[in-house]
């Protein structure tokens, strides 16, 4: 298996108590990202932006892919 990168999330189920009952996961390849950026720029003829939340760093976009 080819190793790549990818981002992460989860987030815990709980109860009306508050009492765990489950943990909801989730990985998204980084390239499965851009492909996305990439397609959704191309539907609608412009440039498609990713940034961070906290930081407003910007992590991926379309406009590198235009060209693909």
């Amino acid at each position: 298996m080819r190793e790549s990168l990818c981002i992460s999330a989860v987030q815990p189920v709980n109860d009306q108590e508050g009492k765990l009952e489950g943990v909801l996961g989730t990985h998204m390849l980084l390239s499965t990202i851009d492909e996305y950026l990439n397609e959704s720029a191309r539907n609608h003829n412009g440039y498609a932006f990713l940034f961070g939340k906290n930081t407003g760093e910007e992590i991926s976009s379309s406009e590198h892919l235009k060209s693909s």
